[in-house]
């Protein structure tokens, strides 16, 4: 394969380009006017040949205009620039592919206009800088495209690519001649010092360089300043001032182009010879070389000249910076002094003086720059001069029209091509593929190891193009032959960038984002059509590589045609074999052929043809040609030829006929073939059919489902070298050897098929779907079907293997139906007919473990019944032949000796007895092993059936849901586990997962759909008999009655792993385990305490218990009291996520649950109760792994109630502060002394001692007084009484709101039971009895609370459990008065003041002193509730009492108001 010119884009309207830029030229606007023949006078009968050359003449004038513009591409292909004198175009390269021309990418025009400022001003050169984005999620795309335009002025502009200014300035006072770019480059060897980005500007006397950082910097702020003047409507920006080098080029007379090298470090002896040469021999030498900066220029006087820069020598010339701060100081000052010296008039001046500096700015003076050496020829003018990529050489045209390649580092013209006048030449570096081991079987170690070395290799191609000739041509650089030439337009021009994206550097280009696709070289032609140069790597190498070389190209271009088959117009097999053959190597001859036969959509019979051709070309060649490589090569022909023969025939043998129907097998038929009971089957059967309703659902097949493509089929297998053991020469020899020494025809060799070792398993089952999916439906026979495959001669056990992955992937398909099991069973014996017996042993160890660990327990089974009989068939018949055999040899040896007695006969025949026994108890071990399988998997079904059933939230009975409230919690709040996350088992996880693995993967299905605890005992193995007769018609529907039926035989046949006890410790344990990876949902940790309660044995429950408290709740619970200890209130939503992890609404909910953990350890009595039973049925004793939980539940330590009280305190507590979000209190430091605070969150069964002494006053009274407030914000969560609206009752009331309440305010006098005010004064009491507190005055003082907030009727129920009357009747005194106050003082009117007249008058000032402090929630009680108090009162106070006058005296106020 040779080089190649690939269409890439077109200008969208070529024409119009060029009718802008060349307005002038009229032949162009001829073009579009048809000529009719009435528009000439002379109709050509006397046409001259002068008329003829002159019309040709213009023609190529014509079409030369694009030569004559000034253009550039930029190297990411996606703006292009082209002027001509003053006028300009921008076009950008947009995605428009087309049907008639087959281009993808179209040049449209951005912008068009003219650049020039001044009147005579043109444009003489243009440069596209891509520039690099600095987001970090770029994929190496340009961020934008800057456009550097040089002018006849010596201005330099840049521009957006929308045509906007950016910068202008005059570095200096001549026309520029050439605008070169070099951006950052990794270097291609370490040691190679990185070059820097800059642009430099040529004049004809002096050379510009600015720094590309400094550039991108100075683009990057422009265009940020463009776009905010853009969004504040203004068109004015402050363009910061480049930093610049300028030199001056000294002794050449002429300069028309230049190269920059960058900074190069001569060697010693370069050193020496330059300082020897300029300074002679009284030069002084550097001890380290100085690094400068190396230009090369072409012209005239010398033709090449060679400039060196040191490095440090010049700083950049900041002249318009230093005039810009003048002028800002100057401006400064003049108005800061105006005011003083009166110079104020003067400012006009001034400014007029300031813009005619800057219309006219001041250019700085070049610093010489003497040349070093040159290439001196007095009559070669130069033209151009192009650097190579490796800025090692560089080539350059002249006058003579010669293309010259000269060598930087040394100075000297190495190659020189004739003959190209007005050349344009480029550049095009290639690198070597890097292929591996695997995709490169011909690289020798030394090259793979010469690769990793170095890296891959780079070729450099020089193209020269010569418009006069109308050819391009591509050449070896230095020494090499033209490797390519193309017949090409001559008014072509030819572009090389020679740079890439400015702004990337060391770190940025090595990220492969970053990394974009650059255009070397690319080819316009006049009518728009842009191409570009594709040159193989393998056209620099020398005739010993190409051969190598030459196979890499074809077999790349083998996969560009397989690619794009469809557009091949010739037949497909026969490009593809003219490429095969054309392969030289054999090696990389099968990579090609085995990519054609992987290649996706190719026609079995195309495929077939290929293999078919390279067969006969390889055994067409003389057989002593066919080295090692190529025998293997044709044996693998031979075997891609059969595979594919026998594609062929499953095609046409699988055909899936969608009308038939599938007839029934008997189960006596499948019984005889097992050899089992016709009950046994139906049994078996029936278990199936359940465990395929409750773990699968419909799946509709399609026909691709058993269908492959030929390439699929094809990679699904790998061939192998098999040798023969009989070898004729040395044991030490090896297989190559001996293959080389064969004979003709290669007889040693021997290629056999395999399934791949990389095969997944979706192939292999899609694979054995197309091999035994049409046997297992019943489409054709097993004989039939074994007949064609066994010609593929893979190993039986291999098929076996693959038809039981089938099996169990497809059991919905396959357990339907007898007639399925009967065929799996007629398959087997076909293929173990033709297993080794060595290999027989083996095989039915891989099927036991295939089965063993299948999570599909319903196919596992049939197919285990179906794989043990068929074993057992096979080793009896293997046992009967060989005792045939040892029966035939002894009568042989009883022939030859006569004389032996019959006592010896005997003997030998009772010893030939016994050595036959010896295979029987292979068998038996063997029937035993299947059995116990088949046994297992018949539990593991069981099991399954239940993981996978999924009952409704409907599905269980009103008494069941009520029985479990935790359950019934959860299901409201919706929050319980994912139920996607679907339960698989095996026999191989239930051994493996410890003795307690059956109980927790009942548990997380019953975590997952929320089955009720009361649900799971009556279905245990030990209440389901006894319950049977009691809960007959308690199931909502048929689902939860069958669900019971499958719970029930599942605890039948595991009566010990679910036991009551065990399972719900399991399902406790799994709820809250959820709950941790999710703690927001509380009700989790709710639903574990229900399971909990049901836990009969109290060792086992406390157990549970105990660790539920040490692994889950006491590091939250100390979290949180310690930040509640610290802010001294209840924490806010953050500060909980932060420092507890939950919410602060989930936070009060845990607390309150884990008061109730701690209650149900507290209440535990373990000591009278025996150990429960944690053994295993006996099929699975043989389980591994770690310890049960309910094991490790019992060991757990008996806890200390000390211990225990006192984090019931501490959780109470904290309960209450966040329930009623109280503040001001520091539960740790106020209501627990320093023991107490140092036994918080140790152990519960760590010996701390009770204390035996009284409790500090000042704690006691902070108890008494947190107390109070804890009643208190109880009282207060209900709505004051008497003013509760009817709508919003509901939640407060005990009793159902009738359907039309009376209209007003409602009078509440029960409330619900969970409501705070209902519970947490009785746990106030019951913390103030463990605190030793008061407990009667905390009574008292709730009765106080609800009189305030109207509720009487709850008041008095409390009342009666008061026991200091005394005390209780002066507080109720006051409430009294209170709410008199209420009535005479604060709601004063006419009435109310004739009634105060009537009472005494120090009754009247004790009222007005309460009414100075109202703490009445409920304002406006009845007045016969308020009776009723103070008859209470009065008849509690003795009359002895100092009150009980003022008692008489309320008595008799209350009564003025009824």
């Amino acid at each position: 394969m040779s080089c190649v010119l690939t269409n890439i884009g077109c200008f969208e309207d070529s024409f119009a380009v060029r009718k802008f830029l060349f307005p002038n030229n009229k032949e162009a606007e001829k073009e579009d006017i048809g000529l009719d023949g009435w528009d000439d006078a002379d109709w050509g009968w006397n046409q001259d040949e002068e008329e003829e050359e002159s019309k040709e003449e213009k023609k190529d004038e014509q079409e030369n205009w694009l030569q004559e513009c000034q253009m550039s591409l930029s190297p990411t292909n996606d703006l292009m620039v082209m002027a001509y004198e003053e006028r300009v175009v921008f076009l950008q390269q947009k995605w428009d592919p087309r049907d008639d021309d087959g281009i993808d990418y179209r040049y449209h025009t951005v912008y068009k206009g003219a650049l020039n400022q001044d009147e005579g001003e043109c444009v003489t050169s243009v440069l596209c800088i891509p520039l690099a984005s600095q987001k970090r999620s770029s994929h190496g795309a340009p961020d934008w495209t800057c456009v550097v335009v040089g002018f006849t002025s010596g201005y330099v502009r840049m521009y957006t690519e929308t045509g906007a200014l950016l910068l202008s300035q005059l570095l200096h006072e001549d026309p520029i001649l050439k605008l070169k770019c070099r951006t950052y480059e990794i270097p291609r060897y370490p040691g190679i010092a990185e070059q820097q980005e800059e642009l430099t500007i040529l004049y004809p006397s002096a050379l510009v360089t600015i720094d590309g950082f400094s550039l991108f910097q100075s683009l990057r702020a422009c265009r940020n300043q463009l776009a905010r003047a853009a969004a504040s409507g203004s068109d004015q920006i402050q363009p910061p001032p480049l930093a610049y080098k300028k030199w001056g080029l000294v002794r050449q007379d002429a300069t028309t182009d230049h190269i920059s090298c960058g900074v190069v470090t001569p060697c010693a002896f370069d050193q020496l010879n330059a300082d020897s040469i300029i300074h002679g021999y009284t030069a002084s030498v550097k001890a380290m070389p100085p690094a400068s900066s190396r230009y090369v220029t072409t012209g005239v006087g010398p033709f090449v000249g060679f400039f060196y820069a040191l490095e440090g020598i010049s700083q950049p010339l900041l002249s318009d910076v230093a005039m810009a701060m003048a002028s800002k100081l100057k401006s400064a000052f003049l108005s800061a002094a105006s005011g003083w010296f009166g110079i104020g008039g003067s400012r006009q001046g001034t400014e007029d003086q300031i813009g005619g500096n800057r219309h006219k700015p001041k250019v700085e003076p070049a610093t010489s720059l003497p040349i070093r050496f040159g290439l001196p020829d007095l009559r070669r003018s130069g033209d151009s001069l192009l650097l190579s990529p490796g800025l090692n050489v560089a080539v350059s045209t002249d006058s003579f029209g010669r293309v010259i390649l000269i060598d930087l580092v040394r100075g000297i013209a190495v190659r020189m091509w004739k003959g190209y006048r007005d050349a344009q030449c480029g550049w095009i570096s290639v690198t070597e593929d890097i292929l591996r081991d695997k995709s490169d079987p011909a690289a020798t170690k030394a090259q793979r190891q010469r690769t990793r070395q170095f890296g891959a290799r780079v070729a450099l191609f020089l193209v020269i193009y010569a418009p006069r000739r109308g050819i391009l041509e591509i050449w070896n650089t230095q020494q090499g032959p033209r490797v390519a030439a193309f017949n090409v337009p001559k008014s072509c021009q030819l572009l090389c960038p020679g740079y890439g994206m400015m702004g990337l550097n060391s770190l940025s280009i090595q990220d492969s984002r970053a990394k974009p696709q650059t255009l070397q070289c690319c080819l316009i032609q006049a009518d728009g059509l842009v191409r570009t140069i594709g040159v193989p790597f393998h056209l620099a190498l020398s005739d010993k590589n190409s051969k190598r070389a030459h196979d890499l190209h074809l077999v790349k271009k083998l996969s560009g045609l397989l690619h794009h088959k469809s557009t091949v117009k010739d037949p497909l097999g026969e490009a593809i074999t003219a490429i095969l053959v054309d392969i030289k190597i054999s090696s990389y001859k099968q990579q090609a052929l085995e990519k054609v036969l992987l290649a996706r959509g190719m026609s079995p019979l195309v495929l077939l043809h290929v293999v078919r051709s390279m067969a006969s070309h390889l055994q067409a060649q003389e057989p002593d040609c066919l080295d090692y490589e190529g025998r293997c090569l044709l044996h693998y022909c031979a075997l891609q030829e059969e595979l594919l023969q026998v594609y062929t025939k499953l095609q046409g043998l699988h055909t899936i006929q969608e009308d038939r129907c599938e007839t029934e097998t008997p189960a006596k038929d499948l019984a005889a073939a097992l050899d089992v009971s016709p009950d046994s089957i139906n049994s078996w059967h029936q278990q199936v059919l359940t465990y395929l309703v409750v773990a699968h659902h419909t799946k509709v097949h399609f026909a691709s489902d058993y269908h492959m493509e030929a390439s699929a089929f094809v990679g699904c297998f790998q061939s192998y070298v098999e040798h023969q053991e009989a070898r004729t020469s040395g044991p030490d020899q090896g297989d190559s050897e001996e293959v080389e020494e064969g004979g003709p025809e290669g007889d040693e060799l021997k290629m056999r098929l395999k399934f791949k070792s990389t095969l997944t398993e979706e192939y292999s089952i899609k694979l054995g779907l197309f091999l035994y999916g049409g046997c297992l439906r019943g489409e054709c026979s097993a004989d039939d079907l074994c007949a064609i495959i066994k010609k593929m001669d893979i190993p039986s056990e291999e098929l076996m293997i693959l038809l039981l992955k089938v099996w169990l992937q497809n059991e919905q398909d396959f357990l339907k139906l007898r007639s399925h099991t009967l065929t799996l069973h007629n398959l087997l014996v076909a293929l173990s007919q033709s297993t080794q017996a060595s290999k027989k042993a083996t095989c039915w160890t891989e099927m036991q473990k295939l089965l063993s660990n299948s999570e599909r327990v319903g196919a596992a089974l049939m197919a285990a019944v179906v794989a043990k009989q068929v074993a057992m068939d096979t080793a009896s018949s293997q046992s009967a032949s060989e005792t045939s055999e040892t029966l035939a040899t002894d009568e042989a040896g009883l022939d030859d000796e006569q004389s032996k007695t019959e006592a010896d006969d005997s003997q030998s025949s009772a010893m030939d007895v016994d050595a036959s026994g010896g295979g029987w108890v292979d068998v038996t071990l063997d029937r035993q092993l299947w059995d116990q399988l088949a046994r297992r998997l018949e539990d593991v079904l069981a099991l399954s059936c239940i993981a996978h059933s999924k009952p409704s939230k409907d599905s269980f009975s009103q008494p069941e849901k009520a029985s479990a409230k935790a359950w019934s919690a959860s299901q409201d709040s919706g929050a319980l586990v994912n139920e996607s996350q679907l339960i698989e088992v095996s026999v191989t996880k239930i051994l493996e997962g410890g003795k307690g693995i059956i109980a927790e993967i009942v548990a997380r299905w019953v975590a997952q759909h929320g089955v009720p605890p009361s649900f799971l005992s009556s279905c245990s193995a030990s209440n389901h008999a006894l319950l049977e007769s009691a809960n007959e018609g308690t199931s909502s529907d048929d689902v939860a009655r069958q669900l019971k039926e499958l719970l029930q035989v599942l605890c039948s046949r595991f009566p010990r792993s679910l036991c009551h006890d065990v399972m719900q410790a399991h399902c406790t344990w799994e709820y809250v385990v959820q709950w941790n990876k999710n703690t927001e949902v509380t009700d989790l940790f709710r639903s574990a305490l229900g399971h909990l309660q049901t836990i009969r044995n109290p060792l086992l429950q406390h157990g549970i218990a105990s660790m539920m408290w040490h692994t889950f709740a006491v590091k939250r619970v100390s979290t949180a009291a310690f930040l509640i200890d610290k802010i001294g209130k209840a924490p806010k939503e953050r500060l909980c996520r932060k420092d507890v992890g939950i919410s602060d609404v989930s936070l009060e909910r845990f607390m309150g649950l884990c008061c109730e953990l701690l209650d149900m350890i507290y209440v535990v009595e373990t000591e009278s109760c025996l150990a429960p039973s944690l053994e295993v049925e006996d099929l699975w004793q043989g389980i591994q792994g770690p310890t049960p939980l309910a094991e490790l539940a019992v060991s757990q330590p008996l806890p200390n109630h000390y211990m225990v009280d006192l984090h019931k305190q501490l959780t109470t507590s904290l309960h209450a502060i966040l329930v009623f979000n109280m503040k001001s209190i520091k539960p740790l430091k106020v209501l627990f002394d320093y023991k107490a605070r140092n036994a918080f969150f140790r152990d519960l069964d760590a010996p701390v001692m009770q204390p035996a002494g009284d409790v500090d006053l000042g704690i006691q009274n902070n108890r008494q007084h947190f107390m109070t407030r804890i009643i208190t914000a109880a009282v207060e969560s209900l709505p004051p009484n008497h003013s509760v609206d009817p709508s919003q009752a509901d939640r407060i009331c005990h009793s159902p709101v009738p359907s039309s309440p009376a209209p007003g305010p409602m009078d509440i006098r029960r409330i619900r039971r969970s409501h705070p005010a209902h519970v947490w004064p009785g746990l106030a009491i019951q913390l103030a009895i463990a605190f030793g507190g008061d407990v009667d005055s905390l009574k008292r003082h709730h009765v106080c609370e609800l009189y305030k907030s109207g509720y009487d009727t709850m008041a008095q129920e409390v009342l009666v459990t008061v026991t200091e009357s005394t005390q209780m009747s002066i507080q109720l005194i006051n409430v009294i008065g209170l709410r008199l106050a209420q009535m005479f003082i604060l709601d004063a009117n006419t009435v109310s003041l004739s009634r105060q007249s009537s009472l005494p008058a120090s009754l009247i000032t004790w009222l007005k002193v309460l009414a100075k402090e109202p703490t009445l929630r409920c304002p406006h009680p009845p007045v016969p509730d308020t009776a009723h108090i103070v008859s209470k009162a009065v008849g509690l106070l003795p009359e002895s009492h100092p009150q009980y006058a003022l008692g008489l005296q309320l008595v008799e106020a209350v009564g003025s108001l009824t």
